[in-house]
């Protein structure tokens, strides 16, 4: 049993593994990365750092990059329409009932175009709950859309560049290291961002509904 388990490991960690992963990955068209990018919107525990990893292995910087942005932008799209045009009309009036729910709106009031762009930028930032937040508010529409558009382009842009550095270095532990430095520190810059705009309170918030 321990045999089999490291030989598991053994070719989880080989770079063949990896590469025919990612032929198989191709073979499903462009079609594949716009799906899993798209359904990471609708179930948030979806690793999105993965799906543009991929993305990019299978099909160059480029077009993994805009397979993904496509994906993720339009289903952020879609979770924020469905939400502020089925949701919030049979469930706003449980606002002045729920005080977290209130808390959530005065939030989203105080927040211009800009934060939302930082935000949506950071891969460490909750998408779902920014479309629900959001998609629940009076916030407008096209401003909301508009923004997460930037951030998410900037956000899908740099994961695929980490993503595609990552693939050709699988060998390098050196580049490895380097992009897992990279990693921490912009961890630590979103951690200072969100202290910065209070969304740890409305995080803690939601955990408790």
């Amino acid at each position: 049993m321990i045999k089999q388990v490291e030989e598991w490991i053994l070719l989880i960690l080989s770079e063949s593994f990896w590469l025919n992963l990612l032929e198989q990955f191709r073979g499903f068209g462009p079609l594949a990365p716009i799906f899993l990018a798209m359904l990471e919107s609708f179930i948030p525990a979806l690793p999105l750092v993965a799906i543009v990893t991929f993305s990019t292995g299978a099909f160059g910087p480029y077009l993994g990059f805009l397979f993904s942005y496509i994906g993720s932008l339009v289903g952020s799209i879609l979770v924020f329409l469905i939400i502020r045009t089925v949701v919030k009309p049979y469930f706003m009036h449980w606002v002045p009932k729920r005080k977290n729910l209130d808390r959530w709106m005065r939030w989203v009031s105080k927040q211009t175009p800009d934060t939302i762009i930082m935000l949506s930028a950071m891969p460490f930032t909750p998408s779902s709950l920014l479309n629900l937040t959001f998609g629940l508010s009076d916030f407008i529409a096209t401003k909301y859309i508009v923004s997460i558009a930037i951030g998410k382009f900037i956000m899908i842009g740099a994961m695929a560049m980490f993503g595609h550095t990552m693939i050709r270095s699988l060998g390098d532990p050196w580049v490895l290291s380097g992009l897992g430095l990279i990693y921490l520190v912009v961890h630590l810059l979103y951690r200072k961002l969100k202290a910065k705009a209070k969304l740890s309170e409305i995080e803690d918030e939601k955990k408790e509904e």
